[in-house]
């Protein structure tokens, strides 16, 4: 699958959603702490396992600067997969489900794995779908930039 990749500039859209660990989080909360990524994702993707993966290197290497949420499109019947592969993957970052896929639609997600990065002064500042083995050197390159202008 060859990868898509959009740089523009849109206002995103506040948003709750409750984690595996069933805490209820706020966007607007995460960014007053720092960048966030927002990736949609499931359990039977490959393609996003591998997205997970990168992010779990940008979150140890950016620690708080970067916050990181996995908002997976798994169904009732996959959902319960979801915890046990972040586990045995490392991924230590939040994770929710997009119930009735609500939220993604929201953000005009289609396709899996999609991953947005947003600031609180700009709004969504990036936006990729799709995978690419270079995929790490392309996040990291937009979360200088924006480290930069701060």
């Amino acid at each position: 699958m060859k990868a898509l990749i959009f740089f523009f500039l849109f206002n995103y859209s506040n948003f709750k959603f409750k984690d595996i660990k069933g805490r209820e989080i706020e966007i607007d909360t995460l960014l007053e702490k720092g960048i966030v990524i927002l990736d949609f994702w499931a359990t039977w993707c490959n393609y996003c396992d591998e997205v997970l993966d990168i992010l779990k290197e940008i979150k140890e290497e950016y620690k708080e600067k970067v916050n990181i949420v996995a908002l997976s499109w798994d169904t009732p019947k996959t959902s319960s997969k979801i915890e046990p592969l972040s586990k045995s993957r490392g991924w230590e970052f939040l994770i929710g489900i997009d119930e009735g896929k609500k939220i993604g639609r929201n953000y005009g997600v289609i396709f899996l794995p999609t991953l947005f990065i947003i600031t609180k002064e700009k709004g969504v500042v990036y936006k990729k779908v799709g995978y690419n083995p270079k995929e790490k050197e392309e996040i990291k390159k937009v979360l200088e930039e924006i480290l930069k202008e701060k």
